[in-house]
């Protein structure tokens, strides 16, 4: 039986040259560590398979995205099933934990919670997966569904800074997943504050910021 090429000589011989494949590494590892100079960049032969592996498989990201939609997906409802059973079971403050289980009787609770725990088993494959850096970032797109459909279907106030910060929420997102969702063997550096990962970070803390102040 004939073994199987090495996924790094697999893609080299489709493209017609091993010195491509080194190049396009180079450059991915230049976006990485924010690098002006490719030239300086010589990596080695486990990041160009890693590097070729991303490149052979175009739709390699198609199964992350599926996920991160199902992560977000599960939070944000398993948190508005929560909200509409305790405005049901009423206000519960209390040191003892008797409130909290009769309040698991109410229909409602009990989904958010069966919910939230299949966001936590979710959350661990995702995380598995993809970079802290990236999960955390890309997936707080779940407090603000959770906020439109306190908004539009509970009819909660939301007030002007409360909506700025979902829209900076949103924003930060959606820099954080145009970078890399892993970067193991990838770089070799922490990235600087000026990468999209690190700008993201900071506009969905605002976000998160302009939120608390609008709910106060």
């Amino acid at each position: 039986m004939t073994p199987q090429p090495e996924p790094a000589a697999a893609y080299a011989r489709r493209s017609r040259t091993f010195d491509g494949l080194v190049r396009s590494c180079a450059q991915r590892l230049a976006r990485n560590r924010a690098l002006p100079n490719v030239g300086d960049i010589r990596p080695t032969v486990e990041q160009c398979e890693l590097c070729a592996g991303a490149a052979a498989r175009p739709g390699a990201t198609a199964p992350l995205l599926g996920l991160v939609l199902a992560v977000i997906a599960a939070n944000s409802a398993g948190n508005f099933a929560l909200r509409v059973g305790m405005q049901q079971v009423g206000r519960t403050v209390s040191l003892s934990p008797m409130p909290y289980l009769a309040a698991m009787l109410n229909g409602w609770v009990l989904a958010g919670v069966f919910l939230l725990i299949g966001w936590l088993i979710l959350q661990l494959s995702l995380l598995s997966r993809a970079d802290l850096a990236y999960v955390l970032p890309v997936t707080a797109i779940a407090n603000t569904v959770a906020a439109l459909l306190g908004a539009f279907v509970l009819y909660e106030p939301v007030s002007l800074a409360g909506w700025a910060g979902i829209v900076l929420i949103c924003v930060g997102a959606c820099l954080v997943a145009q970078t890399d969702s892993r970067t193991d063997g990838l770089s070799a550096s922490r990235p600087r504050p000026t990468e999209p990962r690190a700008e993201g970070a900071v506009v969905a803390a605002g976000g998160f910021s302009g939120l608390s102040r609008g709910g106060a």
